[in-house]
């Protein structure tokens, strides 16, 4: 068995009496018990945010990387075709699981760029060279 420490923690006193409910409904065997069972969940999805996470932090990394050494694709030539190979997928679909087009707007591709800039800045990933800000001159 793990090792225990004890800890305090305050409850509303909703969350008290629920955690006290299930005791005295004998689902738990001690409010602690109910509590553990209600972190193991907890911890499962923080330890699968983190993966994911990391794995984007490895993606971000491998493109700056490519994008670092040159190797690029234009946006453009990708969206075009993204695009057509879902046109293709779409149209071997029966009519009723066709797909309803998205058109990004530039206030969508701006919000895009924006929420971009501060994942980067939020999770510390470095920008690529190519990337980087550049001060002009006045």
């Amino acid at each position: 068995m793990a090792e225990r420490e004890s800890i305090s923690i305050s409850f509303t006193s909703e969350q008290a009496r629920f955690l006290t409910s299930l005791v005295d409904r004998g689902r738990y065997r001690s409010v602690s018990e109910a509590v553990h069972a209600a972190v193991r969940p907890f911890q499962h999805r923080q330890a699968m945010l983190d993966a994911e996470i990391d794995r984007a932090r490895s993606d971000i990394e491998a493109g700056a990387d490519q994008l670092d050494q040159g190797r690029i694709v234009d946006a453009g030539a990708f969206f075009a075709e993204w695009d057509a190979e879902l046109e293709e997928l779409d149209r071997d679909r029966p009519t009723t699981h066709r797909m309803t087009p998205i058109v990004f707007s530039e206030a969508a591709r701006d919000d895009r760029r924006a929420i971009t800039a501060h994942t980067v800045e939020q999770f510390g990933i470095r920008q690529p060279a190519a990337c980087a800000p550049t001060s002009s001159a006045s």
